[in-house]
């Protein structure tokens, strides 16, 4: 009996052979690929899975990128003294708050100071810039992470020997 041939073939059969079915004792034929080809992916999963294997490599990216930003944020601040506008009541409170956390570490801050303001302006433009962050880790990630295979291969030799 002959089967129709799909006028789409997403692959090409590479050899083809008959064997016999034990429990049927029926001849079928199989045939061996060459294997599909991958599908193509679009939109977001084209770039996920560029990092499909390298997850930590994306997370380390994505941490860097919200940890160091908050210091340059921090520091900016501080050194233009920039005037965050904060009602003074508020400021007040939150620092009668803090100061059994300023007097278990031994820290020498005044109570009017504006350095937790600071601290929480940062912090508030590193979460504004979360796109930003995981858009430039997500272009980072394939490079990042062949400096790391750079990196940890030699380490990976040594261990191995």
């Amino acid at each position: 009996m002959m089967f129709a041939r799909p006028t789409t073939m997403l692959w090409r059969p590479t050899s083809w052979s008959l064997r016999l079915s034990p429990l049927s004792g029926v001849t079928r034929r199989s045939f061996t690929t060459a294997g599909a080809p991958p599908p193509q992916l679009k939109g977001w999963r084209k770039y996920a899975a560029q990092f499909k294997d390298k997850p930590a490599t994306f997370l380390i990216l994505h941490e860097v990128t919200a940890i160091a930003p908050i210091g340059v944020f921090y520091y900016g601040i501080q050194w233009t003294g920039i005037a965050i506008p904060f009602p003074e009541s508020l400021l007040e409170e939150s620092n009668a708050k803090i100061q059994r956390v300023i007097k278990y570490y031994g820290w020498d801050i005044q109570p009017d100071s504006r350095v937790f303001v600071n601290l929480v302006a940062s912090y508030a433009i590193v979460k504004m810039l979360m796109p930003v962050r995981i858009a430039a880790s997500v272009a980072m990630t394939p490079a990042f992470a062949r400096v790391i295979d750079r990196v940890s291969a030699p380490i990976q030799f040594w261990k191995k020997g």
